[in-house]
Order: C-alpha cells, then sequence, then structure tokens
C-alpha cells in the first residue's frame, strides 16, 4: 500500500451507525410498490411512485438521509404534525413557567427544546423564591441549598430574634412575578440562633417530590396572569399627542 492510500484511507468518515440503518431501511423497502397513487388530489398525481427516501435530523441539528430525501413533493396531512409542532412552540412550555406537583412549588423551566425542557430545581445554588411564613405573615427569600441530604432550601438574612419555628411552613409570596402567591414551597427544619450573628440559620425542606416527581403542573409567569389595570391600559391606549385621529 503506497503513502497515498495509507493517507486516503486514514482520511475516510466513520459512517454512522445510524446511517447504515437508514440505509439497511432503503435496501429493504425500496423495490415495494404495492398501492396506489391518490388521485383525488391533483398534487399527488404528479409524484413519481418510485420516490423514497428517508431523513432523520437529531435534537442537535444533525441530519442523516438516504435515497430521494432531498426530492420536493407535497405533503398534505404530514402539515398537521408540523403546526402542532410550530403550535407547541407558540403556545406550549415556555421560559420562566413555574413547575409544580401535588405537595408544592419543584422550580422553573429555564430552557426549552423542541421535543424537551429544563427545569431549574428550587434546590439548586442559583434559584431564589420570595416567601411567606403562613403562620406570622414575615416575608422573606429562600436560597437552593444542593450540598445537604439530596437538596434543600436556607431561609437567610432573618433576624436572630426573628419569629420562625421549626415546622413553620412557607408558601410563595408572589412578589417575584413568576410564582403565583400561596403555593406551598418548604417546612422549617432546624433554626439555630447563635450569639455570634445577627442573622438566624434555618434550614427547610422542600415539600415538593424534587428527588423523583412523576407528574407536574406548569404554569404561566405570576407577571403573566396579572390583568393589566385599566388606568395604565387606558393611558397606553390613548392617542398620543400631535397623531391623527
Amino acid at each position: 500500500m503506497n503513502q497515498h492510500s495509507v493517507h486516503d484511507s486514514l482520511t475516510l468518515p466513520i459512517k454512522s451507525s445510524i446511517q447504515s440503518y437508514m440505509e439497511e431501511l432503503h435496501r429493504q423497502f425500496a423495490t415495494l410498490f404495492a398501492g396506489e397513487i391518490a388521485s383525488y388530489i391533483p398534487e399527488l398525481t404528479r409524484a413519481d411512485p418510485a420516490w423514497f427516501g428517508i431523513a432523520l435530523v437529531t435534537v442537535d441539528g444533525h441530519v442523516y438521509q438516504v435515497g430521494d430525501s432531498l426530492q420536493s413533493f407535497t405533503i398534505q396531512s404530514v402539515s398537521k404534525a408540523i403546526t402542532y409542532g410550530l403550535a407547541l412552540e407558540d403556545q406550549g412550555v415556555k421560559p420562566g413557567s413555574p413547575v409544580i406537583d401535588e405537595a408544592g412549588v419543584l422550580g422553573q423551566v429555564t430552557r426549552v427544546y423542541p421535543l424537551s425542557s429544563e427545569v431549574t430545581l428550587l434546590i439548586d445554588r442559583d434559584h431564589t423564591i420570595p416567601v411567606l411564613n403562613t403562620r406570622t405573615g414575615a416575608r422573606s427569600v429562600v436560597y437552593g441549598d444542593p450540598s445537604q441530604h439530596g437538596g434543600t432550601l436556607e431561609l437567610r438574612f432573618m433576624a436572630g430574634n426573628a419569629d420562625v419555628q421549626q415546622g413553620d411552613i412557607l408558601s410563595t409570596s408572589g412578589v417575584d412575578g413568576v410564582y403565583p402567591p400561596g403555593i406551598p414551597v418548604a417546612r422549617v427544619e432546624k433554626v439555630e440562633r447563635r450569639a455570634d450573628s445577627a442573622f438566624a440559620r434555618i434550614n427547610c425542606q422542600p415539600l415538593a417530590n424534587t428527588l423523583g416527581a412523576k407528574h407536574v403542573m406548569l404554569l404561566d409567569p405570576f407577571s403573566v396572569q396579572i390583568p393589566l389595570p385599566a388606568v395604565i391600559e387606558s393611558i397606553s391606549n390613548a392617542p398620543k399627542k400631535g397623531a391623527k385621529k
């Protein structure tokens, strides 16, 4: 084998197992010509029944194709699936949507893909939720802490003499414009009051099943649910100064 042929053999692309499987499917079914073209649809009567192509696009945008996959043709009812996908993209899962289960807040949608979405759990280090102590009405903020016991929450910046007790239930306050008010978030598990600190150390346990929720519900962000006040709406709809009537 000369040097040129060795170089060529080393630079040949490795065929994907997906591509090989699609080529095998194409060889297996390309000779099937059973059935007839639908004559009641004029556009379909112009199609060549010998056309046969397979194409697959992965979620990361890689395209596998074989046969007549680049041949233009009328898609007819296949467009329903495409329309459904566009409808989901427009009206389906939205970034920022709160995610809850039957017990309380799970987290928030942070990324949306064509076939899946990514949720940041409330126990994530970068996640915060404004909360309300349902016993006292005091407002505060809980911070995610994934490092302890499979993920907990910490109620920070509460004064050492603040009225917080073990067993207190914290719910969303709604002031962040994301989570609607009144959704259960956590239960106070431990309160440490230290003489060397002006703040108490308060650990909380999420009420939602952060380790394996089977069914969840997505909500619109609270800011989207709040109707625009009539006075603001009337101002925004008022004709601008100097505008033609």
